[in-house]
């Protein structure tokens, strides 16, 4: 629950004594506006002696119980993202410290800059028209900055979510058209960059993988390879004008007809189930084919950015335990549409739009909120400032309201050297407002079940129809 703003000062002017070994006053504390997540304050601090002296402006930032998404980060974690982006020259306020419990809850201390941040008085005060302007290319460029940082220089990949693999492929649900073992439908269109994993599922008129066995009760093409393990029957004749391929293992306890000859130039390898003609990747490794009854070796499964994210969002939806048709419809659509995966994952913001940078006359001032920051897919960020309720009821101007999107990507584009896919983003848009209506649903549980009374977060559960609206609508178009 909230704390009033004296128990706030006294709790804060005790813990920065100690840190500082010095006299502190906190003075103008003061609740701001916003936030889902997490409660805000502005303050400023006096270090009266001790090291650091001086007066400062600062906000702090304290962590509430629940999280919009699991995945969310902590605060203390947040905080590190923040320490990175600064140190590479991303605009965003200082970090100045981190309290791992300020009345049991984290909170973090950062500088105060000055600007707008209220998304909804963005898109239409007077006074902004001019940063209106500007902001789509200063979006686009500070974005490419913040994919340009160099995740496993900071050692990243240690400390935020991102695509994993596990002992199980990602679980599809029964509407699904998918195999459970095909995550890529088979006239996906490849990126020309994007290399195919060794591990990635093929259409079975594609070159099986070495280790990836054939049921012996599924009918096989001429020219498929059988199991070693798996016999022959010795009442299927075969035909005499159709010669075993010289790769075609027969097992030696599987009695052969006397009148289906073998072509005596076709030595028969017992090791080998692999066509001749099937290519194999020289840094593929190779498993034997285990003997029958034995468990066969574990081969790790790396879902794409997309695959991850879709097998979260079905498990929240399910955890809700309400119905709600339109989103289970659009979660199908984009099962069915997956893009290819990406060459290269990227940090990213996870929350990039209007609403969470801070503005002034003269456009951008500051990136705020890192609490979804993650690895994946540029296109996630790239898509997310184009959601309908980042519109803030603009919803003619695309990108967040003020601007169509074609700056924004031009921007993008000319930093980093690319060539936006837009088909890429149509489908991370569909996904942003599925995620984001999902999102809403579980913050209006929070409120629900009394874990958080908030009547922003029942606002957001009443709210949601309208976000259902629009993956109708972007799916149907």
């Amino acid at each position: 629950m909230s704390v009033t703003p004296a128990e706030l000062q006294i709790a804060l002017e005790e813990k920065l004594r100690a840190l500082t070994n010095g006299d502190v006053r906190v003075e103008n504390l003061k609740m701001l506006a916003g936030g889902a997540s997490q409660e805000t304050w502005s303050l400023d601090l006096v270090l009266e002696n001790g090291e650091p002296r001086g007066e400062y402006q600062l906000v702090l930032r304290r962590q509430l119980g629940g999280k919009i998404h699991p995945d969310a980060l902590d605060l203390a974690r947040e905080f590190r993202v923040m320490q990175i982006a600064y140190a590479s020259n991303v605009l965003l306020p200082y970090p100045q410290a981190f309290l791992p419990d300020l009345l049991n809850r984290p909170a973090a201390l950062i500088h105060r800059k000055h600007g707008e941040t209220i998304g909804r008085r963005i898109v239409r005060e007077p006074s902004l028209e001019r940063a209106r302007k500007l902001l789509p290319k200063q979006m686009g460029e500070m974005l490419a900055q913040i994919h340009r940082i160099e995740i496993d220089k900071y050692a990243m990949r240690l400390f935020l979510p991102q695509p994993i693999g596990g002992r199980e492929r990602s679980p599809q649900r029964s509407d699904s058209p998918q195999r459970s073992d095909s995550p890529q439908r088979s006239d996906s269109p490849q990126r020309s960059d994007s290399p195919q994993r060794s591990d990635s599922p093929q259409r079975s008129d594609s070159p099986q993988r070495s280790d990836s066995p054939q049921r012996s009760d599924s009918p096989q093409r001429s020219d498929s390879p059988q199991r070693s393990d798996s016999p022959q029957r010795s009442d299927s004749p075969q035909r005499s004008d159709s010669p075993q391929r010289s790769d075609s293992p027969q097992r030696s306890d599987s009695p052969q007809r006397s009148d289906s000859p073998q072509r005596s130039d076709s030595p028969q390898r017992s090791d080998s189930p692999q066509r001749s003609d099937s290519p194999q990747r020289s840094d593929s490794p190779q498993r034997s084919t285990p003997a029958q009854g034995n468990e066969t070796a574990f081969v790790p499964y790396m879902p794409s950015p997309a695959q991850w994210l879709i097998a979260q969002m079905e498990k929240n939806l399910d955890d809700i335990g309400e119905p709600h048709p339109a989103l289970e419809l659009g979660l199908r659509w984009l099962r069915r549409n997956q893009p290819p995966a990406p060459k290269n994952l990227v940090l990213l913001h996870g929350d990039y739009r209007i609403g969470n940078v801070m503005v002034n006359e003269n456009g951008l001032v500051s990136v705020l909120d890192w609490e979804f920051a993650h690895i994946g897919d540029a296109y996630e960020d790239l898509a997310w400032s184009l959601v309908r309720d980042w519109r803030f009821g603009n919803d003619h101007l695309h990108f967040g309201g003020i601007a169509p999107p074609d700056e924004f990507f031009a921007a993008y584009e000319n930093v980093t050297q690319t060539k936006i896919n837009y088909d890429a983003v149509r489908y991370w848009e569909v996904l942003g407002n599925v995620r984001w209506a999902i999102g809403m649903l579980n913050q209006a549980q929070r409120h629900l079940r009394g874990e958080e009374a908030n009547l922003e977060f029942a606002s957001l559960g009443r709210r949601c129809a309208e976000v259902e609206l629009e993956v109708l609508r972007l799916i149907r178009a």
